[in-house]
């Protein structure tokens, strides 16, 4: 992508970004400077080749900046620890900071959507490594785990369908497949992840 194809897609993509961050931050003005620290580190890892998977960008760029917000908040809260309040009702210790009652519960909300996102991510990274895992064994070894571990069919059902000599056969071939499929989805996983 060169610079006039980026910008027009940053346009886009800051429709779809801004008011999902003006929520986040609740000030257009934070969700503004979030954005746009987010769209210079994203252009600087296109460049380099850092940007691997481009099946969803606008969705990268938003983590990008609900990461630089997450980031300045918590140097801000760092910083805030530093200062003396006089109203205890007003203070709430949150990991070894000080902040605000109505910004303890806000932040809080923050971290729990940001954790939610990262499982949700770490989900789909998972599920995307089984796919292509399962896709690397042949076509026997598919059916026999699917059969298996999908339908909960009993190994004699299985012996008569796909043509075993013996249930032991049956036994030994489920190991083999889902070993392959173990060891493959472990290399496919850390693929996903990089």
């Amino acid at each position: 992508m060169d610079q006039k194809e980026f910008k027009q897609w940053l346009l886009s993509a800051q429709q779809y970004c801004m008011p999902r961050l003006i929520r986040m931050t609740k000030s257009k003005a934070d969700a503004e400077d979030a954005f746009m620290e987010a769209a210079f580190q994203f252009w600087q890892d296109l460049q380099a080749g850092k940007v691997k998977d481009k099946r969803n960008l606008k969705g990268l760029l938003f983590v990008m900046a609900k990461n630089v917000f997450l980031g300045k908040k918590r140097k801000q809260n760092r910083k805030s620890f530093r200062e003396y309040a006089t109203d205890p009702q007003q203070l709430h210790v949150h990991e070894g900071n000080l902040m605000k009652s109505g910004e303890a519960e806000a932040y809080d909300s923050l971290v729990q959507q940001e954790e939610e996102m990262q499982a949700l991510m770490a989900d789909q990274q998972r599920k995307k490594a089984f796919n292509q895992a399962m896709k690397t064994l042949e076509k026997k070894c598919q059916q026999l785990l699917m059969e298996f571990i999908g339908h909960n069919v009993r190994l004699k059902e299985l012996q008569q369908r796909m043509g075993f000599t013996s249930v032991d056969a049956v036994k030994t071939a489920k190991y083999r497949c889902k070993k392959k499929l173990v060891d493959s989805f472990k290399i496919k996983l850390s693929g996903v992840t990089k």
